[in-house]
């Protein structure tokens, strides 16, 4: 048929695959149901919806992901946090126990959450010899998973957990060991699951400091949020989380409807409360709003933030800041609060970043980190670079952990070729300023490596204990163009 035939879809994968040692998104929050306590690693998503499931409207870890993958971001690691009071729906099979109808095992929905209530369901069916369990989601006419066949309640609970497929929805227990031999019935109708609870209010903080705990320093680098939660003992336990991990943590400043002069006082509460290494971590304003449906919905920075960092640093480099042009937002599609020059030079001053619309896109319009000591830290590119550096000098000096140190000091030369191999890079790509004389001609390399005996006498070195030593001069960043414009009359020169 002639003419102009055109669909619609929706992208679910992510629009950048590629991830470097610092790019991937370290992310705490909750969602509908999924795990709890434990770290899951997603690349798209409709692979976090596997494990977490979709939209909610108390909270805000689903729209972040959407936006950190449309953003340009490519790994996430993720734990789930509940409130208080969150529970986890069941239901129960039965089988004949002592010539009664006993209930002998219960399946219990994967994380807390009302999802269960009215998504999950489970149905006993007759299977050659013996019977097998079916599960439904969402009401669907079709069973999403089955076990094989089995004929004890023992057999049915192995059934249950070995299936990967059921594995992200429930677990199977025995009630009871006695009942391990009991055959389970068959019943006409599927199990329902009830008695889910969502919980109330948010997790505290001291829940959200146990799972950042549990991204260990064996994910390596990247980010670090807990969107939708900016309390300030929260704000402190990601900037001491980044700070031990060398991590960076990006931060809120409030709630959608708070004001700029609100989001300076979220760093005022924060310079009361933490004393140190502020330099690990940045705070943005205002929330922003994606597409949704027909319409738009406002939610947290970070996600876009996130996403935004992935690509400038998978593209550019650690010592890019991720603001200005490079940060046009490809999915978010407005602010929740418009913010005018004023607005920002406020903003800036108060150490807290910017997301305004410039030359009509969502841009991020600042690049200050949290520290008071701007002589060394002002911008996040200097703590990011340092915190590759601190990285890949782990990285590459572990597999000369154990080397012997003879008498020629061998070793010397082999540490200090691992770390040039880290910092010439940076080197090559313009991200260490190098040195020059009155004539131009370079004086050094914007980097100088040490290890010989000046740091290591023999008496260290009969510990078993080698040290080095990096030094470097990170290149500059523009965050003001001053333009002169100057009109001048007919009768006067141009100069």
């Amino acid at each position: 048929m002639p003419g102009v035939v055109v669909t619609t879809a929706i992208r679910r994968g992510a629009r950048n695959t590629v991830n470097n040692s610092t790019s991937s998104f370290f992310v705490v929050g909750d969602a509908e149901r999924g795990p709890v306590e434990s770290v899951k690693t997603v690349t798209s998503l409709e692979q976090f919806e596997a494990i977490f499931g979709g939209y909610v409207s108390h909270a805000y870890l689903w729209q972040t992901l959407q936006t950190f993958f449309e953003e340009g971001g490519a790994t996430a690691y993720v734990v789930r946090v509940t409130p208080s009071g969150a529970a986890a729906a069941t239901a129960t099979l039965s089988g004949d126990y002592e010539s009664a109808t006993t209930a002998v095992v219960t399946l219990t929905a994967v994380g807390p959450g009302t999802w269960a209530n009215t998504s999950l369901t489970a149905k006993v069916v007759t299977s050659g010899s013996g019977v097998k369990i079916e599960m439904y989601v969402d009401g669907a006419n079709a069973p999403l998973a089955s076990t094989g066949t089995f004929t004890t309640a023992a057999e049915a609970v192995a059934a249950v957990n070995a299936n990967s497929t059921m594995a992200l929805y429930m677990t199977a227990s025995l009630i009871d060991t006695d009942y391990a031999a009991v055959e389970l019935d068959t019943t006409p109708t599927a199990q329902a699951f009830e008695d889910g609870l969502n919980g109330t209010g948010t997790p505290s903080s001291a829940d959200i400091t146990d799972a950042l705990a549990l991204f260990l320093d064996t994910f390596g680098g990247g980010a670090v949020a807990a969107p939708g939660y900016s309390s300030t003992a929260v704000n402190t336990a990601l900037i001491a989380h980044a700070n031990d991990f060398n991590r960076f943590a990006l931060m809120a400043a409030g709630d959608e409807d708070t004001t700029p002069t609100e989001a300076v006082g979220f760093v005022t509460e924060l310079d009361g409360d933490v004393v140190e290494n502020m330099e690990h971590g940045a705070i943005y304003y205002p929330w922003v709003t994606i597409p949704y449906g027909t319409g738009s919905i406002t939610v947290p920075p970070e996600g876009y933030v996130a996403g935004v960092r992935s690509r400038v640093h998978t593209g550019s480099g650690q010592w890019q800041p991720y603001a200005g042009a490079l940060s046009a937002a490809l999915f978010v599609n407005g602010v929740a609060t418009s913010l005018g020059r004023t607005q920002n030079n406020t903003l800036d001053a108060g150490r807290v970043n910017a997301i305004r619309i410039i030359n009509n896109t969502v841009r991020i319009y600042g690049a200050r980190s949290l520290a008071a000591d701007t002589d060394n830290f002002k911008y996040v590119s200097i703590q990011e670079t340092t915190n590759r550096i601190v990285i890949e000098a782990q990285n590459v000096l572990e597999d000369l952990v154990f080397s012997p140190i003879d008498g020629r000091r061998a070793i010397y030369g082999r540490i200090k070729a691992a770390l040039m191999g880290v910092m010439e890079p940076l080197r090559s790509a313009g991200a260490l300023f190098t040195g020059t004389d009155a004539s131009g001609q370079p004086t050094d390399s914007g980097y100088f490596i040490v290890v010989d005996d000046s740091i290591n006498p023999l008496t260290q070195l009969a510990t078993g204990v080698i040290r080095a030593r990096i030094a470097f001069r990170m290149s500059g960043v523009t965050d003001t163009i001053q333009l002169e414009i100057v009109k001048s009359n007919m009768t006067t020169p141009i100069s």
